[in-house]
C-alpha cells in the first residue's frame, strides 16, 4: 500500500462475536462512498450499466460482478468522497477500487459498492464500543491505505474531534450596524 486516505463511514455495527479460536468482534462498516450519484458516473460506467439495465430487464440475473473504479477528492475534515466513479482508474490522484453485483445496478443512486472494508475485527468486547459515538463526537472514520491498483486496508479508526469553527459558522452573525435614531 502506497498511501493512506481516510474514507468517512456511515455507521458501525457488531456483527459477531469470533473467528475460529481467535476471540474477537467484527464490526460492520457501511461507507458514504458505497452509494454513488447517476451524475458521478463516468462515461463507460454509464453505457455499462444502461446496457445491463436493457438486458436484464424482467431476467432476474443478479449473479455477476462489475468491477468499477471510485476517483476520491478531500470533503469535510479530508474525510474522501466520491469524485467520480468508472469501469477504468483514473489518469491521476487517489482511488479506491469497488465490486458491484448486477442486481444493485438497478437503483439509482447505485448502492452497495464494495470496497472490501466492509467489516474490521477488533478485541473482543471492543465492538460495542464502536457501535456508538462517544458524546461529542462525529461520526466513526476509518483510516484506509491504498495500492497503486486501487485495492483498500483498512488500517485504523478515530472519532474526528468536534470542529468548533463549523459550529461557530452555523450560529446567526451578529448585527454590527450603529443605531439609528429617527
Amino acid at each position: 500500500m502506497d498511501s493512506a486516505h481516510r474514507a468517512q463511514n456511515l455507521a458501525a455495527h457488531r456483527a459477531s462475536g469470533s473467528q475460529g479460536s481467535v476471540p474477537g468482534d467484527y464490526v460492520t462498516l457501511r461507507y458514504d462512498i458505497a452509494a454513488i450519484e447517476a451524475e458521478k458516473f463516468g462515461p463507460a460506467l454509464r453505457d455499462r450499466i444502461a446496457a445491463i439495465r436493457a438486458e436484464e430487464k424482467g431476467s432476474g440475473e443478479s449473479g455477476q460482478e462489475l468491477v468499477i473504479f471510485t476517483a476520491l477528492r478531500p470533503g469535510d475534515g479530508g474525510v474522501m468522497t466520491v469524485a467520480q466513479a468508472d469501469l477504468a482508474p483514473p489518469a491521476s490522484g487517489p482511488f479506491i477500487k469497488g465490486r458491484i453485483r448486477k442486481r444493485a445496478m438497478c437503483s439509482e443512486p447505485l448502492t452497495g459498492v464494495a470496497y472490501g472494508i466492509d467489516a474490521f475485527f477488533v478485541e473482543q468486547g471492543r465492538g460495542r464500543a464502536l457501535e456508538q459515538a462517544p458524546e461529542g463526537k462525529g461520526r466513526l472514520e476509518m483510516e484506509v491505505a491504498l495500492g497503486k491498483d486501487g485495492t483498500a486496508m483498512l488500517t485504523g479508526y478515530r472519532w474526528p474531534e468536534p470542529d468548533t469553527q463549523k459550529a461557530r459558522r452555523r450560529q446567526p452573525a451578529e448585527d454590527k450596524r450603529p443605531e439609528q435614531r429617527p
